[in-house]
């Protein structure tokens, strides 16, 4: 048996007829569709200059369940926007369909940008919690402890380039009275903080393990 995944929600159970080069033939025997399920999460990297690194930061958030992956320049950021990106998002999309592949998701994230900062606060809904990792001693910044909101439509998790938030980043930000998370006293890079953050954040929300990525609704 196969079983075949379209990302948004859709999976078809079948039997392999044949497979040659460049082609499959399946025949479907059932379809069940899924539907979304728990808060909402969005996960805003800022781009390195690193491009392997960035596309393993986004298969691994995938496999946690994260529901929308903004690609965002900063001050710092090693990528303008006036650098032509398109040659490596079909890459990063790519990366986020073989992450689903590994692990079963029917539904697979949205990729947005890239985007400053000002654009990707305006494009989040205004009822979700945004968290943001920064690095201890920065100017204007105040750490607090991840609370667990009785009820939580979703939330961001935004990782910084690993130059750190500028002055210019900070002022954008604080604008949007975001919650600032220091993972511990040493020094991460985006791809490590935005898989821990990640996880300690479903964690300290309560979505691990109350809630399931997505429900099926045919039943």
């Amino acid at each position: 048996m196969v079983t075949l995944f379209d990302g948004l929600g859709t999976e078809a159970i079948g039997r392999l007829v044949f497979s040659g080069s460049g082609s499959v033939h399946v025949e479907i025997e059932t379809i069940h569709y899924f539907e979304r399920k728990g808060p909402y999460s969005i996960v805003g990297l800022a781009i390195p200059d690193n491009r392997d690194a960035l596309s393993k930061a986004i298969r691994s958030v995938v496999q946690l369940g994260v529901d929308r992956i903004s690609l965002l320049t900063t001050c710092y950021c090693g990528l303008r926007k006036s650098t032509n990106v398109m040659r490596y998002m079909d890459r990063w999309r790519k990366a986020i369909i073989a992450a689903g592949k590994q692990c079963g998701r029917r539904w697979l994230p949205d990729l947005t940008g890239p985007e400053d900062l000002q654009e990707f606060f305006t494009t989040i809904p205004e009822d979700i919690d945004v968290y943001i990792g920064g690095e201890p001693g920065l100017t204007g910044l105040q750490w607090e402890s991840v609370g667990r909101p009785d009820e939580l439509s979703g939330f961001a998790w935004i990782v910084g380039p690993e130059g750190g938030w500028s002055r210019e980043d900070c002022r954008v930000m604080n604008r949007w009275n975001p919650h600032y998370i220091q993972l511990g006293n040493l020094t991460l890079t985006s791809e490590v903080a935005a898989i821990t953050g990640l996880a300690v954040l479903k964690t300290l929300l309560g979505i691990w393990p109350r809630y399931d990525d997505h429900v099926r609704v045919d039943q």
